[in-house]
């Protein structure tokens, strides 16, 4: 974790892609911690699945996690 800027990164890496998973508190929204997930591959692994393992915590009214598809036409959220 970085002091000074407040992000935390865990990298993952392997010979065909990279896993960049980034946690910080968001400026605006204050008891919102954000965790952005990038993955960068080099296009030579073909199909790449990397299974996610989603604690929603409590139910709540405003929050509801879905399984879709995304724009990306290679990529898939399960």
């Amino acid at each position: 974790m970085s002091v000074f800027t407040g992000i935390y990164e865990e990298v993952y890496t392997s010979d065909h892609f990279r896993v960049t998973v980034t946690m910080y508190a968001h400026r605006e929204h204050t008891r919102l911690l954000v965790t952005e997930i990038s993955i960068a591959t080099d296009g030579l692994q073909g199909s790449l699945r990397i299974p996610l393992k989603v604690n929603k915590g409590n139910d709540s009214d405003s929050v509801t996690l879905t399984s879709g598809q995304s724009d990306i036409t290679t990529a898939r959220l399960w």
